[in-house]
């Protein structure tokens, strides 16, 4: 951004030059009013220092103007971070019960990482009274980096409902609730996300996900494409379309966007245990044993990418390999075990109840094996259930 030259027009609208108005020389007398809007002016058009040296004559003329402290902390942030902070504790020691100043602080300590602090500013902003849609979709974005999931999906779906047309709140609330598994909720927030921001290629991705787990398979491959139509390069959309595909046994359609995946990020291990899948499936085998020791090198990395283990069964990894995988998926991906409540067997009516769970009772080679087994159970003995959660 081009700095403001004394010989243009103020931007702060008075119609006169720069250097005649809050350019010029005596410009310490200013009225703090124009001084803020001056600030606002330049912070807009990306002139940070300019805008800086606005605000700090507007707190110098007025220090007890609350206004003034908030944007001299806005002008700020980016170039000095601590003066930023200073200047919205100033703000909130003039007028504590005023709510901006404890929720730029809370925007502040987010954007930090430091997601305690800033939940705790939110909180505080919330006990002032103010329900601003941004505020609760920022609170709810720090309790998602705790993983305070349910705390998060409550602060988005509040957002939303005071604001319908924040089409990001939308899509947080599509994020946690697919981070929840609940898949078929997530389609609901993303589907309205994607009506108010139809043109964001994340946004479809994620909208496929949740197709595809519940079990939507060609909603998820047309969702995956529009992904890839709006993000030609975005490896995940490649991946996943190419998953999409692999689904529907059209392997010879996946192989191309797989090999794209990989040449734009190498290290891409679920592109490349989806190749090695789908080579087994076309009986390419030139590059296969090149393809397994490349998945072979990633997973001894220590920060060894994500990769499904069950697709590295049907490939010759050894038994040691596998358990890595395996410990790495759910690391990552499920996270460290609940505390179960103390058992309590119930057999009032004398019989143990036994519950199989499977993603696929209809067509799974493993399902057909266990049919006899199931039909052997003593009934006079055992109570049996079958779980689906496919």
């Amino acid at each position: 951004m081009t700095p403001t030259r004394r010989n243009d027009p103020c931007p702060c609208g008075s119609g006169k030059r720069f250097k005649d108005c809050h350019g010029s020389l005596a410009s310490t007398s200013a009225a703090p009013a124009g001084d803020k809007a001056l600030a606002r002016v330049l912070f807009g058009r990306g002139e940070r220092e300019a805008a800086a040296s606005s605000a700090r004559r507007a707190v110098e003329n007025a220090p007890g103007d609350v206004e003034a402290w908030n944007l001299l902390g806005i002008c700020v942030e980016a170039i000095e971070p601590d003066a930023a902070h200073a200047a919205w504790q100033r703000a909130i020691a003039l007028a504590p019960r005023d709510p901006e100043a404890h929720f730029r602080i809370g925007d502040f300590e987010r954007r930090r990482g430091e997601h305690e602090a800033a939940t705790a500013a939110y909180r505080s902003a919330l006990a002032m009274g103010s329900r601003h849609p941004v505020l609760l979709n920022n609170l709810g974005l720090s309790l998602q980096a705790r993983g305070r999931l349910d705390e998060a999906a409550h602060c988005f779906a509040e957002a939303v409902e005071h604001e319908p047309g924040l089409a990001q709140g939308h899509a947080n609330l599509g994020d946690v609730l697919r981070l929840q598994h609940r898949f078929e909720a997530a389609l609901g927030a993303y589907t309205r996300a994607l009506a108010l921001s139809p043109g964001v290629a994340q946004l479809w991705l994620n909208l496929g996900v949740c197709q595809h787990r519940s079990g939507a398979f060609t909603a998820a491959r047309e969702s995956f494409e529009r992904a890839l139509a709006l993000d030609p390069d975005s490896p995940e959309a490649l991946v996943n379309l190419a998953a999409s595909l692999t689904a529907e046994s059209r392997y010879a359609e996946a192989l191309p966007l797989l090999r794209k995946a990989l040449q734009l990020e190498p290290d891409d291990a679920q592109a490349q245990s989806t190749l090695l899948y789908v080579q087994q499936h076309t009986c390419d085998w030139a590059e296969l044993e090149h393809g397994v020791e490349r998945a072979r090198a990633l997973l001894v990395q220590p920060d060894a990418p994500v990769v499904s283990p069950h697709s590295l069964l049907a490939l010759p990894f050894t038994p040691e390999e596998l358990l890595t995988a395996a410990r790495h998926w759910v690391r990552h991906r499920i996270g460290p075990p609940r505390p179960l409540p103390p058992w309590q067997p119930s057999l009032a009516d004398g019989k143990l109840r036994i519950a199989y769970l499977g993603s696929d009772f209809r067509t799974h080679a493993l399902a057909n094996l266990l049919t006899e087994v199931i039909e052997t159970h003593d009934r006079s003995r055992f109570e049996v259930f079958g779980y689906s959660f496919g």
